[in-house]
């Protein structure tokens, strides 16, 4: 990656183009950045990167605003001229409302703000295989897209295939356990209507005697 010429677009609320910046120089990259009003990019660029962070405050949705940016009409000219374009996080999400890339993305299921950490396989040949631990934080983690849109990223390349099989993965363990607390809710209700009419007969039996007596 030595000598590539690297372009980080900055959006109001992107917190994470420093850190881009530093991990790419430390590869030998050569870094500018572009502020979301430029309407052009540097004649040298090789690849534009869109940071992550929250841009816009992510009001009415993450990258929503974004994609009307003078500086977007710019990466789309790239991009359709065949250059390359890499989104991170909240850049991935401008990406795909400004479609540069197909299908859209759901909220999570519980509608919250999700921080954990995944274990992610890395697999290449020029490395060893191994396993990283990646720290999670998104509003949105589902690709909605056609069927063949999925089949396509999938069998496109490694990294791909591995991360959508790993989205699709994570979605399908969610939905389980989503599935196990309603069961184990409805489960706790019915204990508790039992213990309230239990508690209620014994209540009355110890009125009755008190009467009684």
């Amino acid at each position: 990656m030595g000598n590539m010429n690297i372009a980080i677009l900055q959006f109001p609320g992107t917190n994470c183009e420093y850190d881009t910046k530093y991990a790419f120089e430390k590869l030998g990259a050569n870094v500018k950045f572009c502020w979301h009003k430029d309407t052009s990019l540097p004649q040298d660029t090789d690849l534009v990167v869109i940071a992550g962070g929250f841009s816009y405050g992510d009001y009415l949705r993450s990258g929503a605003i974004a994609k009307f940016s003078p500086v977007m009409k710019a990466v789309s000219l790239y991009a359709k001229d065949g250059g390359k374009v890499l989104g991170i996080c909240n850049g991935f999400r401008i990406l795909v409302e400004s479609n540069l890339l197909p299908g859209a993305l759901k909220r999570n299921e519980n509608l919250h703000f999700i921080s954990k950490h995944h274990y992610l396989k890395v697999e290449n040949n020029d490395i060893a295989q191994k396993t990283i631990s990646m720290l999670l934080t998104l509003h949105e983690k589902v690709l909605m897209s056609k069927e063949e849109t999925l089949k396509t990223l999938k069998e496109e390349n490694e990294f791909l295939k591995y991360s959508v099989y790993s989205i699709q993965e994570v979605y399908e363990s969610s939905q389980e356990t989503i599935k196990r607390l309603q069961k184990q809710l409805e489960i706790c209700q019915e204990e508790l209507e039992f213990c309230k009419r239990k508690y209620k007969l014994m209540w009355n039996k110890a009125i009755d005697d008190t009467v009684g007596k």
